[in-house]
């Protein structure tokens, strides 16, 4: 057992010491969903920072290889589709008539003036009484504020208002403005206002300042207010998201994001397939399959390999397996199908890129990557074979890629596994990076089941949605 423990928890503990991230400039233009998966300010990381993202990724990507290679050494012994496994806690099954989400409001036309007054409430945002949401553009903008001071053109493009201290961000390829920026102190970047904000600004009645402190935000009856150990808290006000970010202590508010409760990372949940259950996972997102392929990992499977799953229990976490393994039906031991998810939750201090921001890695330093983690792979299922685990081993080429995956963008690591003599098994490994967390998604069948599984798997893998 402590063996066990040892090959699970040591690249954990890598982490701290190696992950000496510093922290960036949040922009105060944190988007749609800073936890809720948006993307904000464009990324200006230093060296030693996109270092510390890289070695992050290669440490949790090496302990979802052990994980997979740990789950394949346990013997299967697998059972006639039945009713669904309880899910663990905050994970729970959701069928189609929950899964309708209504369509969002068309944006308003406003007319220009000058931008002195910024109200958030029940109703949404409004500048000089002129009302936005997720739809509205960068025109629709433009007629209330005037032309921007200057736009800077990186990850996301940024419109500047000098004189205003705001900040208008959008996709390279989109006018619909995903954030809104309001900087009650000034920055030193080049996208960042001269002046700070000169408005007045009003959430939920309240007038906002520098001065505000989290307190008095959190004693506004409409708005809910998240606790956070980074300096930057969340909070939502009917449909709207809004990100306060503390930087020196919780009395001198620095600036604050605004955006809408749907990011451009999802047009919302997918319709649920006839027959297909959809899992939803507390304060994470959800995913749907079909009951009769694949079925909850249910407890009892889990206590089997305990030494192996006990670093697994998790909140979020969850495994699809084939179904009629719970039941231990002889009639599973020749199939070989999974879907785990993990969420890892970074330290504090700690952050990565947003879910839908687009990792700038070269193709040099994802060759190296790539190579990194292929040594680090070995050197696992070396140490898994010693411990009597079966001889892992990988098969053919191998990929990592940064692929776009309902508009996020993860980190996809894709190779070829064997156990021992048995058939080949395809794994690909996602990792949506999310600003204090990273979230792995790995879908693995066999090879000789392609045909049957591809489309399936495909299907899977498009329902999936973060928040």
């Amino acid at each position: 057992m402590p063996s066990i423990l040892l090959v699970f928890v040591f690249p954990f503990v890598c982490v701290g010491v190696y992950y000496t991230l510093k922290r960036k400039h949040w922009g105060v233009c944190l988007a749609a969903s800073i936890l809720s998966g948006g993307s904000a300010d464009d990324i200006h990381l230093s060296q030693e920072k996109r270092m510390g993202i890289k070695r992050l990724l290669l440490v949790l990507l090496v302990s979802l290889v052990l994980l997979v290679g740990c789950v394949g050494a346990i013997k299967e012994i697998p059972a006639p589709p039945g009713p669904p496994s309880p899910p663990p806690p905050g994970v729970e099954y959701v069928y189609p008539e929950e899964s309708s989400a209504p369509s969002a409001p068309k944006s308003a036309v406003a007319t220009a003036s000058t931008p002195t007054f910024i109200e958030v409430d029940e109703n949404g945002l409004s500048i000089n009484k002129n009302k936005f949401n997720m739809d509205s553009t960068l025109d629709d903008y433009i007629r209330v504020l005037g032309n921007p001071s200057r736009v800077t053109e990186l990850m996301n493009t940024i419109h500047t208002y000098d004189d205003a201290g705001i900040m208008l961000y959008h996709p390279p390829h989109s006018n619909e403005i995903i954030s809104i920026s309001i900087d009650f102190a000034r920055s030193d970047y080049e996208f960042s206002p001269k002046h700070a904000f000169s408005g007045i600004l009003v959430i939920g009645g309240s007038n906002i300042q520098t001065s505000s402190s989290l307190d008095s935000l959190k004693s506004i009856n409409a708005l809910t207010v998240d606790d956070s150990s980074f300096g930057v808290h969340r909070g939502y006000l009917g449909d709207t998201i809004l990100i306060f970010e503390y930087v020196d202590s919780i009395d001198k508010l620095a600036g604050i994001g605004i955006s809408f409760s749907e990011s451009s990372i999802t047009t919302g949940p997918t319709p649920l397939e006839d027959g297909w259950v959809r899992l939803r996972i507390e304060d994470v997102g959800s995913i749907d399959y079909p009951p009769d392929f694949l079925e909850l990992q249910s407890q009892d499977y889990r206590d089997m390999g305990k030494g192996i799953y006990q670093l697994l229990e998790d909140k979020t976490d969850f495994t699809l397996q084939q179904a009629g393994l719970n039941e231990l039906n002889p009639s599973s031991f020749n199939e070989y199908r999974r879907v785990t998810f993990r969420t890892t939750y970074l330290n504090p201090g700690e952050e990565v890129f947003r879910v839908n921001e687009k990792d700038t890695m070269s193709q040099e330093e994802l060759a190296e990557f790539q190579n990194e983690l292929i040594d680090q792979q070995h050197q696992a299922y070396a140490k898994l074979k010693n411990m009597g685990l079966g001889d892992n081993k990988i098969v053919g080429s191998n990929s990592i890629e940064i692929a776009e995956v309902n508009g996020m963008f993860p980190l996809v690591h894709t190779y070829k596994r064997q156990l021992n003599d048995n058939p080949v098994v395809l794994a690909k490994a996602y990792m949506f990076q999310n600003y204090d967390r990273i979230h792995n998604l790995t879908l693995s069948y066999r090879v000789v089941d392609e045909e049957e599984c591809r489309y399936i798997f495909d299907k899977i893998l498009d329902s999936f949605r973060l928040e």
